[in-house]
């Protein structure tokens, strides 16, 4: 069956150890002032590439990863790991637009030229030409371990080995993927460029409504 999609620079300043939180988050309590809070700062000075951070995120394992203009930069509370193309060959472009850690715990990375992913201290790309080279805008995954990553040009699903790309021909008016979001149904949201919002909806075997 076909599937339906319906049209429908600065360092974060205030980053938490949220890397080494492992008990559920408490509001802030009401009675002190944000005077009384301790903000930690960190930029060139402690490490950094460079001061502009796109995204964050936290593996399983602990590490905050951010993405910066200069390279994918590894936190562990401490000390700046930075991963670029000079020690890393995967990372074909030194600007990560997008990270996201999918549900096995296995890092993606959203560069300005294609995606990969990070797991067990090994890099890897899809063989996908489109994903190996397109500009990564969003990056999500759902309950059934499948990752969607939004370009210029396509939406595209990863599931395990197999990539398929939605594009025109699939509904979409506009191919240039800005945002996505997953809800709790399991239907795909994108918000594009200028063709509005789109949903690729799902019954309840999981497969493509008609």
């Amino acid at each position: 069956p076909r599937s339906t999609l319906f049209p429908y620079t600065t360092l974060f300043r205030s980053l938490f150890m949220l890397f080494a939180v492992t008990r559920p988050a408490h509001a802030l309590d009401p009675h002190l002032a944000i005077t009384q809070y301790v903000f930690d700062n960190w930029q060139i000075q402690q490490g950094l590439p460079q001061n502009s951070v796109e995204a964050l995120a936290r593996t399983p394992d602990g590490y905050l990863w951010l993405a910066s203009h200069e390279g994918l930069v590894r936190f562990d509370g401490v000390r700046f790991t930075v991963f670029d193309r000079d020690n890393t060959p995967q990372l074909r472009s030194r600007v990560i637009t997008r990270l996201h850690v999918d549900g096995s715990g296995r890092l993606w990375i959203g560069t300005r030229i294609g995606v990969l992913s990070y797991q067990a201290g090994q890099f890897r790309a899809p063989e996908t030409p489109s994903l190996r080279d397109g500009y990564i805008r969003a990056i999500v995954s759902d309950n059934d371990g499948h990752v969607w990553v939004g370009t210029d040009h396509a939406l595209f699903e990863i599931a395990g080995t197999r990539v398929r790309a939605y594009g025109r021909e699939q509904g979409l008016t506009d191919t240039a993927i800005r945002v996505l979001q997953i809800d709790n149904n399991g239907t795909v949201w994108a918000g594009t460029n200028i063709g509005g919002l789109f949903r690729r909806a799902m019954n309840r075997d999981r497969k493509s409504v008609v």
